[in-house]
């Protein structure tokens, strides 16, 4: 399944996107807020887990204009609950792109899986990712420190002007 917006396409992993999720992973930079860089092999081997795995749902996200990989989206889904992680290229940080495609992404997979509820674990000084979950209409959860909750309405498939 893919999933277009705008300025984006959402893609199912396949190995033709590995080096791509690779670098993405190993720059510091891209993951300041997820407990800093992966090592190679830690990318590697992660990739090739979300490959095989049957309970995670991730996607590549590329740039429309240029086919360039800007991303990584993923939900791994346990008793109707899924459990949201994101991530994009410094590049297209602050330029709406993860706004945009998690807008299209999230009620997709509500309605794919019959999720009642997404969660999102965010560092409170990740600010950008906070405030971009609020615009998306997840609550900060009172019970645990730095989660957010999106609760889910699952409606037949329709689209909405960005």
């Amino acid at each position: 399944m893919t999933i277009a917006t705008k300025r984006a396409l959402m893609l199912p992993y396949t190995e033709l996107f590995e080096s791509n999720f690779l670098m993405l992973n190993c720059c510091t930079k891209n993951r300041t807020f997820l407990d800093g860089p992966l090592t190679v092999a830690s990318a590697r081997d992660l990739f090739h887990s979300l490959l095989e795995s049957t309970d995670t749902f991730a996607m590549a996200v590329v740039d429309n204009y240029n086919r360039e990989y800007i991303g990584h989206i993923q939900l791994s889904l346990s008793k109707g609950i899924g459990d949201l992680l994101f991530i994009f290229d410094k590049a297209y940080w602050g330029r709406g792109y993860a706004y945009e495609t998690l807008k299209s992404y999230i009620p997709n997979v509500c309605s794919r899986f019959s999720l009642t509820e997404i969660t999102a674990t965010v560092q409170e000084q990740n600010l950008a990712a906070t405030k971009l979950l609020s615009k998306l209409g997840f609550k900060s959860s009172q019970r645990r420190k730095n989660v957010y909750t999106f609760t889910c309405d699952v409606v037949e498939s329709r689209t909405t002007a960005l």
